[in-house]
């Protein structure tokens, strides 16, 4: 009989999915958490995954990296931006990767330290001034 990672962590999905058809049972759907919340979650869980074909920016990657937690997230563009070598990067297409990147998720290393420091270059200050400054050049294009 076999371990499977529903075995050994309780897996939740935080967040609205427009599908459910085909999910195990073993994984909890959380919609609309609130911040508080997630804090919580985030203190609280093992690691965070995140599979994704497209993706704006990341911000899940960069919550879990300020929490200094374990990151497995899709090889993607913007996911390597976003988080630079703090992360398992893993093929979004490949579900054989997916499962050895699970299989191996207790084996991973991370240095909390280098994460927290690393996470230090976003902050909601720094991205509104960044906003502020971009919709005045448009302004000022006008």
């Amino acid at each position: 009989f076999p371990v499977t990672i529903s075995d050994k962590f309780d897996l939740k999905i935080v967040g609205r999915i427009g599908w459910k058809q085909g999910l195990p049972q073993t994984i909890e759907v959380l919609n609309d958490v609130n911040d508080g919340k997630l804090h919580e979650m985030y203190s609280e869980c093992y690691a965070v995954i995140q599979p994704s074909i497209y993706e704006g920016f990341g911000l899940t990657l960069v919550e879990a990296i300020k929490h200094g937690k374990i990151v497995l997230c899709s090889d993607i563009p913007i996911f390597r931006e976003v988080v630079g070598a703090n992360a398992i990067f893993i093929d979004p297409l490949s579900m054989d990767a997916w499962i050895v990147a699970l299989n191996q998720l207790e084996s991973y290393k991370i240095n909390i330290i280098n994460l927290v420091s690393y996470s230090k270059r976003y902050s909601w200050e720094q991205s509104a001034l960044q906003a502020i400054q971009a919709y005045s050049k448009i302004l000022k294009n006008e």
